[in-house]
């Protein structure tokens, strides 16, 4: 059975990593192929659309080691024929499928077929049902998201979607009773429809809540709609935000458009609630359509955006006991709230509330940190017995404390929990993130890791306590580009244990080894999607926990059909020796049929994110622009992971800690140095760099830094160019705060401003969309300013009214930078 497009998809994968919570992006489709809880970043936008692993050789190269030499026998996947259009690209003809599918029960997945009809898939009977037709309800085949009731009674559909921001949007919402084949829409008083910020079923029965205009409503029952309650009243637009974050929260901590949360039986309700009134505005210009009267003047987006040193939203959780309603119609409401305030020992250090999660019908627990985000304190509090107690501290003096890319699981019992966090694995080794457990009812409870090992684990998949093992997923130790999924012993005796590799052994339908693997569980985890995302086509099947396939789902056929004749080209894997002992991994693609002799030089175009825990040198599957590159220009195209990079221990990830713009910017500069020494077929003289908002950053600093000529020219889309500029949260993780006492100095040193001297010999093209709500066009602006003030000639272009990802002009984006890199370059 193969699950065709659809809305209802599987959260994103942890493909290409920054920073696990936030993304400062980096220009990339929103083609996500892995189940992953959430993922987040300074959002850059990774630039990248989607990339073909070609069969890997992987090489250790020590920096001071002889020449290395490629592997003879190394060769793309599928045999060269033709190039590839751009428009494949940008139309997502190349994407592969993900899994379409949302598990729902222990065996059944809910999904929209080939036909877009919203089907019920029992995987143990291997029985299929029908749920609605696209035929018979239109409304369908325009919905973006539909999701099954507790009870499967009702379906609801949301459709006419109206982007906010990265995660956030309005929709109408329908809700069709599957047994009748009726319909209602959540309207208000009058019967109009409503235009919601958020919908989500109860656990129990049919029960839901809503947030409209940022505030929360209730309904008991879809049976009982006309009881409608309306659980907060103090809902501000763009101020006061009830069960949905505001822009900070929403793009760096939860990565969601949910900030509400149904106990485990429906009978309660935890929402927090953000209060930005001290959150300083942020107003960005919007110039509308060209010739339009109504656009004589310019307009204005406002957004509270907390920047460095300025206030934060004010954040506070409360619990609504929902049993405390009267149904009396035209009753007014005496709904019963408890206040959970953050823990006494974080109250004055301006608390995030990072996580919350219910770990019993009764107990609700919260993840708060203190603003720089170096504490963190795990909070669990009765909501029958009163007293809450703080079950754990942590602390991290040399960096920050991430636990926002997945989310804790609790025993049955609630008795229990395991987590992310970093355990020391000695030696010089240094810490790496494990799966640790906690006894929720010592008095002195402490993390037990369960694994060990110089791998880091990236997500809880899930909990089967009848056998007593935690499913996550997981780098492998030496090879940090692999993904896989494995579980290990709960057991707190004798631990750590040795993990079970789940998805070694997987190979494709062809009998390739699967390095990239994902995977999401049915609730009680006795079956579970495996998606082999890398480094061949994606290919996704559905599996019993002990690992006998069941079904296969998809293996995308539809795209292996159109790559059949498609030149591609060969991928390589390298690692190249560090100063202090650290290993950068490195990617090159390489232009098909390629001179190796060194007789024929090609340019090399180095493409970066490096923000802190990002990732980019993988066996993902991926085809991109730097694909097309290589493919129709003859361009080498090369990324590297070095310091501050992701899933190799906290030594390598702190490395610049307080300090960026230093270590990441030396490493991308000495790696490209040492591929030119090394591989004679690369040309010097021709070398680029480019990337997407904190790779943009690390562009410039880079040609800035740059004093031995290594790169040539640049492309910045989207940077940051002055950290005092970005969010909070994100810079104050990294950097600590703008203050004498803390860090204005390493503040002013990661600013571009005061090394633009070397730019003088550099090209550099530098793109911005003027209504980026992330990386505000003032970045850029300021950037611009200075260069042009110390005559400094540079290319420069804005995109009106565009955001972040740029998304409504990238064939005209990709035009200019293919002509800059052609100037460059000096192709023809």
């Amino acid at each position: 059975m193969t699950g065709q497009q659809t809305q209802q998809q599987s959260p994103p994968p942890p493909q290409t990593r920054v920073n696990g919570s936030s993304t400062l992006e980096m220009g990339n489709s929103n083609q996500e192929l892995l189940s992953k809880g959430k993922k987040g970043k300074l959002t850059i936008i990774l630039i990248s659309l989607i990339i073909l692993a070609a069969l890997v050789t992987l090489l250790f190269i020590a920096l001071s080691g002889p020449t290395p030499e490629f592997t003879k026998d190394a060769s793309p996947l599928i045999l060269p024929v033709k190039s590839i259009a751009l428009d494949d690209f940008l139309l997502g003809k190349l994407n592969p499928n993900r899994f379409n599918g949302s598990w729902v029960s222990d065996n059944e997945i809910l999904y929209r077929d080939s036909e877009l009809n919203v089907v019920l898939l029992n995987v143990a009977k291997r029985t299929r049902k029908v749920l609605l037709t696209s035929a018979a309800f239109p409304i369908i085949q325009n919905a973006f998201k539909f999701e099954l009731s507790a009870d499967k009674k009702y379906l609801y559909v949301a459709h006419s979607y109206q982007r906010l921001y990265r995660h956030s949007y309005l929709a109408y919402y329908e809700i069709f009773n599957l047994a009748t084949k009726t319909s209602i829409s959540i309207s208000d008083t009058m019967g109009a429809p409503r235009q919601l910020q958020l919908v989500t079923w109860s656990p129990v029965g049919n029960a839901l809540a809503y947030v409209y205009m940022n505030d929360i409503f209730y309904w008991p029952s879809v049976e009982m709609f006309m009881h409608e309650v309306r659980i907060t009243r103090n809902g501000r637009t763009h101020t006061i935000h009830n069960g949905v974050p505001d822009w900070v929260y929403e793009e760096e901590v939860f990565s969601s458009n949910q900030a509400m949360w149904f106990s485990t039986d429906g009978k309660r309700l935890a929402f927090a609630t953000f209060n930005d009134t001290t959150t300083p505005v942020m107003s960005i210009p919007y110039y509308g359509s060209p010739g339009n009267f109504a656009f004589q003047y310019t307009q204005s987006v406002n957004i509270r955006y907390p920047k460095p040193g300025r206030p934060n939203p004010e954040v506070s959780l409360q619990v609504a006991d929902l049993e405390s309603i009267n149904m009396q119609i035209g009753t007014d409401q005496n709904i019963k709230m408890t206040s959970i305030p953050p823990p006494s020992d974080l109250a004055h250090s301006e608390p995030i509330l990072q996580n919350v999660v219910w770990s019993s019908d009764t107990d609700l627990a919260s993840i708060w940190m203190n603003r720089v985000q170096n504490k963190a304190v795990i909070k669990l509090c009765s909501l029958t017995t009163d007293p809450c107690k703080n079950v754990l501290s942590l602390e991290e003096p040399s960096g920050w404390i991430q636990m926002a890319d997945s989310k804790p699981l609790f025993s049955s019992d609630g008795k229990s929990m395991v987590f992310i966090y970093s355990s020391d694995q000695g030696g010089n080794a240094g810490g790496y993130r494990h799966v640790q457990l906690v006894d929720l009812t010592s008095t002195a409870a402490k993390p037990v890791p369960l694994t060990k090992g110089k791998f880091t684990v990236t997500e809880l998949l899930a909990w089967d306590e009848a056998n007593r093992e935690v499913y996550f997923l997981s780098n492998l130790e030496g090879f940090p580009g692999q993904l896989r999924v494995s579980k290990v012993s709960d057991d707190p005796r004798n631990s750590p244990h040795k993990e079970i590799c789940v998805t070694c052994k997987s190979l494709t339908h062809d009998g390739r080894k699967c390095l990239y693997s994902g995977a999401s569980f049915s609730k009680g985890a006795s079956y579970y999607t495996q998606t082999c995302a890398g480094p061949y086509i994606p290919e996704i099947r559905i599996f019993e926990k002990n690992g006998k396939e069941i079904m296969l789902w998809d293996e995308n056929n539809d795209l292996r059909q159109i790559l059949s004749d498609v030149t591609l080209p060969t991928e390589k894997l390298l690692t190249v020796r560090l100063k202090e002992g650290f290993d950068a991994q490195v990617k090159l693609l390489l232009p098909p049929n390629m001179d190796m002799s060194g007789n024929t030089k090609y340019p090399l175009l180095i493409n970066v994110y490096g923000g802190p825990d990002s990732n980019l040198v993988n066996e993902r599957f991926n085809l991109d622009w730097n694909t097309y590159l290589t493919v129709n220009r003859s361009i080498i195209y090369g990324s590297i992971d070095a310091r501050m990079s992701g899933l190799k221990g906290d030594k390598m990830l702190y490395a610049g800690y307080k300090k960026l713009g230093t270590v990441e910017v030396e490493d991308q500069i000495n790696v490209t140095k040492y591929l030119q020494n090394n591989f004679n077929f690369i040309d010097a003289k021709k070398t680029a760099i480019w990337g997407w908002s904190y790779g943009g950053y690390v562009t410039v600093m880079a040609l800035a830094k740059d004093k031995e000529d290594v790169f040539k020219c640049g492309i910045a889309v989207a940077p940051v160019t002055d950290w005092i500029y970005y969010d909070t949260i994100y810079t104050e993780r990294y950097m600590g705060l703008p203050t004498v006492e803390d860090n204005l100095e390493g503040y002013a040193s990661a600013a571009l401003f005061g090394k633009v001297g070397n730019l003088r010999h550099k090209s550099l093209f530098l793109v911005h969309g003027t209504l980026d709500d992330n990386v505000h066009y003032q970045q850029s602006m300021m950037l611009a300013k200075v260069l042009e003030e110390n005559d400094i000639l540079f290319r420069q272009q804005e995109y009106p009214d565009e955001e972040h990802g740029l998304l409504g002009v990238r064939k005209h984006l990709y035009h200019s930078l293919e002509q800059f890199l052609g100037e460059c370059f000096q192709l023809h």
